[in-house]
């Protein structure tokens, strides 16, 4: 009997193990057919830090996309009759204009993207927009615009010559230099959506193509979805690196714009490819939101499941990376937020509850911890 039940246990502990291998072996063989990096496994063992905001008031009307740029907010939304970005000082509140003009004259904008940049050039703050219907990128000098009370910004064409070609979503100067653009093009429809392509600034020639996923996707397959639904993106200060975060699968995925390397972030024993593929019905919306500056990636993490019908729900969560993928800091809010952005020269992170429109600060300097 003795010998019989150890047999039992023995095959039992060989079946466990066996399969445990064989979930392994296939989680990682799906890591490669869809991710074009490699997947680097985090502990999620920091101790939680519970920040508390601080209200934010701003003059006059407020809604959308929040963007923030240190002592400045740039709040972007249809609501505004007769232009696209509405600027306030996130520290007095006070309203400094409204700039990029809704219009068909030469110096107005049909549409307009989100500001995907800003720089600094001859000690003016920049902004790095695009139009689709112009096909033209905008520099926005933002300084001026305010000092002025209009709009003052320039214009390059871009993809203006090929109509298979049209700007994905999101766009960015590599060292003030060269063009990093996610590119959809239409005569090629098994090219990822999350393919950026470096480009000459001068020449207009791609000299590199970074493909982020593997272009052989069914677009029914739930990883499909999940590689392309929703992944707000961000980038480090000069340009050389690019962060994206994925609301479907509990990843970022960091690219080095200088030498190719791909990895993708993702804490141990959470969903993978493999869970993704078999979704059904409602799914869990991991990370939300993205900024980053010289030195760190701040990602809002929500964790909670939706059947998006009402939207994305907000999240409390933020983890916070440096640019070689180690965890550094993970942070409780007691705000809810769908939007965060950095404050870089006083350090506080500015967060936006997508339902209230309520917006709130958080010195990053504090460590309250539990």
């Amino acid at each position: 009997m003795k010998h019989g039940s150890f047999l039992s246990n023995f095959l039992l502990s060989l079946f466990i193990s066996f399969w445990g291998i064989f979930l392994i072996s296939c989680s990682n063989s799906l890591d490669r057919k869809y991710f074009n990096g490699d997947i680097v496994f985090l502990e999620d063992e920091l101790q939680l830090e519970n920040l508390t905001g601080e209200q934010v008031e701003l003059d006059g009307v407020y809604a959308g996309r929040m963007d923030v740029c240190d002592s400045l907010i740039f709040m972007q939304h249809f609501i505004y009759p007769d232009h696209f970005i509405s600027i306030f000082n996130h520290y007095t509140g006070k309203h400094l204009g409204g700039f990029i003009p809704k219009g068909n004259g030469p110096s107005e904008f049909v549409d307009i993207s989100w500001i995907y940049q800003f720089f600094y050039e001859d000690e003016h703050l920049k902004g790095l927009l695009y139009s689709f219907s112009k096909k033209k990128i905008v520099i926005w000098d933002i300084t001026e615009s305010i000092q002025a009370g209009v709009t003052h910004a320039s214009e390059i064409s871009f993809l203006d010559n090929d109509s298979n070609t049209s700007l994905g979503g999101y766009l960015f100067f590599e060292n003030n230099k060269n063009i990093v653009a996610n590119i959809k093009r239409f005569d090629l429809p098994n090219l990822p959506d999350q393919t950026y392509h470096k480009i000459n600034h001068e020449t207009r020639e791609t000299e590199k193509i970074y493909s982020l996923c593997n272009n052989s996707i069914d677009n029914n397959d739930n990883v499909f979805q999940a590689l392309y639904h929703h992944n707000p993106v961000t980038h480090n200060i000069k340009g050389t690196k690019l962060a994206t975060a994925m609301a479907i699968l509990p990843q970022i995925n960091l690219l080095d714009i200088e030498t190719g390397k791909l990895i993708g972030l993702r804490m141990n024993h959470t969903p993978n490819f493999r869970n993704v593929k078999n979704l059904r019905g409602e799914m869990k919306i991991h990370y939300l939101s993205i900024t980053a500056d010289a030195q760190y990636i701040y990602a809002l993490y929500v964790g909670e499941t939706t059947d998006l019908k009402s939207g994305f729900p907000n999240g409390r969560i933020i983890y916070l990376f440096d640019w070689n993928g180690k965890l550094l800091r993970k942070l409780h809010l007691d705000k809810e937020a769908g939007h965060i952005g950095i404050d870089v020269n006083n350090h506080a992170l500015l967060i936006k509850n997508d339902l209230t429109d309520e917006i709130y600060r958080y010195n990053l300097n504090d460590k309250n911890t539990q």
